[in-house]
């Protein structure tokens, strides 16, 4: 675990990288004190495929002098490091190499930290043709500015990530991350990017192939640096525990809004959005007794508030609350076509004689109970009962109850317990449907069929399991 102190310390560099932290020295330390500055310097029409600090298959923590195991003064810390890559470097400032296959770990620990970039690979994060390893960034005190101009990332991936996992956390400081000019990649290009207690400014696109989470923390994403576009999120979006997330542009994915946080999205939104506990979402705040709301994509901006604090929804949306009795009629006439359930128990009731369109989904990882009373409904256009991974769900039959079109999905990693008095019925029509547990192409989890009534699977479609 060596330890390494620079001190006002100054190093111009091709070829090699300038600092290479390798697997040998597994837990390094590299310690500021005073105005450290690193340059690459540009290649003369050549390319270059190092680093400023290269990080191969070992993990560094970047920490300032003056407040060593303390509280870093952030902005106002005189413990500098700035590290500069100019054109045709294809390594990142800090992190791998082009071409490097050993992950990596970095920790901002303190310190006034600026990286900038000029040319094909990262700022902070992996090189040009790395983007496949397995890294973590953590941005923990102190004060972090990442720059990219076009071609270029300043934090994560420069590349597209396949089987690579690179996370970015930012916890409890303030970070600004700048894309400038035309710039059409993500200014942070990641698999998930967490944002915990901090103040985070994000000048261009982010984009995560799985989620973007803030929690207790300020996200703010604006237009790039001298240009007119930028401030997407590519992903999932999710918000929590007093959060506020601004974005001049839209999210390319669903929306999650928790008790206290607001969101404000200047763009569209193509998933589906979910608040819950009185949020505020695009200017509307929702009373705090609202339950689970989801709101279809397209409908956002169609959430409305007078000047009494009464909301009004979008046709579209549904709202569960553990113990709700739901009518499907009543649903299906104000133009609803889907009720997601995220736990507890729900009562769908309905009517023997009316058939309406109606999908249920139930959420990832949660039990809950589905109480059918004389439930008759169809998935136009997806399956009918759809349970999330991860679940344990019950089915409780009341009456007479009919599933259209198909049945029941149940996952490879969910359980399904069928029971009550009730018979139900299931007609499953569309090619490669589902009868009660997966498709002809799919694999299905436990399923258990405990009832004193009546249950009938008709098969009308190619390749349906019943």
């Amino acid at each position: 675990s060596p330890t390494i102190i620079l001190e006002n310390f100054t190093t111009t560099q091709k070829g090699s990288s300038n600092i290479r932290v390798l697997g040998s020295a597994s837990d390094a330390k590299l310690i500021l004190s005073g105005t450290n500055t690193i340059t690459r310097p540009n290649a003369n029409g050549g390319s270059v495929n190092e680093c400023g600090i290269e990080i191969k298959g070992a993990k560094l923590t970047i920490d300032c002098k003056t407040h060593l195991g303390g509280e870093c003064a952030g902005i106002s810390c005189e413990d500098k490091l700035i590290v500069k890559v100019q054109k045709y470097e294809y390594g990142a400032a800090i992190g791998a190499t082009k071409t490097q296959t050993e992950g990596f770990e970095v920790n901002f620990d303190g310190g006034y930290i600026d990286v900038s970039v000029s040319g094909g690979g990262a700022a902070i994060g992996a090189g040009d043709a790395s983007q496949n390893i397995a890294a973590v960034i953590n941005i923990n005190d102190g004060y972090v500015k990442a720059t990219a101009p076009a071609h270029t990332v300043a934090i994560g991936a420069r590349r597209e990530i396949e089987s690579g996992d690179i996370s970015v956390n930012i916890n409890g400081v303030i970070v600004e991350v700048v894309s400038i000019g035309d710039n059409t990649k993500p200014v942070i290009n990641a698999t998930n990017v967490a944002i915990e207690d901090a103040d985070v400014t994000v000048k261009g696109d982010v984009e995560a192939k799985e989620e973007v989470s803030v929690t207790d923390a300020k996200l703010d994403l604006v237009k790039r640096e001298n240009d007119t576009d930028g401030g997407d999120i590519t992903g999932n979006l999710a918000v929590s525990d007093t959060s506020v997330v601004t974005a001049v542009g839209g999210v390319s994915g669903t929306v999650t809004v928790g008790a206290g946080s607001s969101v404000d999205v200047g763009g569209t939104i193509s998933g589906t959005v979910t608040v819950e506990g009185g949020p505020t979402i695009n200017g509307v705040t929702l009373p705090e007794d609202s339950g689970t709301v989801t709101i279809p994509a397209d409908k956002v901006d169609e959430v409305t508030a007078d000047e009494n604090g009464n909301v009004t929804l979008p046709a579209g949306s549904t709202v569960t609350k553990d113990g709700e009795t739901i009518n499907l009629l009543d649903l299906a006439i104000n133009k609803f076509t889907f009720i997601d359930v995220f736990g507890g128990q729900v009562t769908l009731v309905g009517e023997k004689d009316h058939t309406v369109d109606m999908v249920v989904r139930v959420a990832d990882n949660v039990k809950a109970t589905l109480v059918f009373q004389n439930a008759n409904f169809k998935g136009a256009t997806e399956t009918t009962v759809q349970i999330g991974t991860g679940c344990q769900v019950t089915v409780v039959l009341e009456g007479e109850n009919t599933l259209y079109k198909e049945g029941i999905l149940v996952p490879p990693t969910s359980s399904l317990l069928v029971t009550g008095q009730g018979d139900l019925s299931i007609h499953a029509s569309r090619n490669d449907g589902v009868g009660i547990g997966a498709s002809g192409s799919g694999n299905y989890g436990s399923i258990v069929v405990d009832m004193g009534g009546k249950l009938n699977v008709f098969s009308a479609g190619d390749q349906v399991v019943c």
